[in-house]
């Protein structure tokens, strides 16, 4: 029961965000970067709830090496291949703990030349 509980807590925020989210980029030409491994599914489930065009790559960064705490710097595994001067970015990720990962992440898109970069997250631990 619990288990289904969160299931509609989730849908509905995403649902939320998704309405959100359209209504603040909708003159705008919209690049969802989803970052890997862990973003993948809600990045997917957030992009359904989008009533306008966007384009979505992947990035997959580490900042772990193989422990399970941040090494504190963040590696860029698989960038971008794509010019990001013509689109305003929202980064998806999961989880945000440390914000290591996502401040690496804005700081390295940043030297890509945005024009506007905002981001977004499940849920704060």
């Amino acid at each position: 029961m619990k288990h289904c509980l969160h299931v509609k807590i989730f849908k509905k925020r995403t649902e939320e965000l998704g309405k959100e989210l359209s209504e603040f980029y909708k003159d705008k030409n919209l690049l969802v970067v989803s970052l890997l491994k862990g973003s993948f599914i809600f990045t997917a489930d957030l992009v359904r709830e989008l009533s306008i065009p966007v384009r979505i790559e992947f990035m997959t960064t580490s900042s772990y090496g193989h422990g399970e705490e941040s090494t504190g710097s963040v590696k860029v595994v698989q960038d971008l291949n794509v010019d990001l001067s013509e689109y305003d970015v929202l980064i998806v990720d999961d989880i945000i703990d440390s914000a290591i990962t996502m401040t690496g992440v804005i700081e390295h898109l940043k030297r890509k030349i945005l024009r506007v970069l905002n981001r977004v997250r499940f849920r704060q631990t």
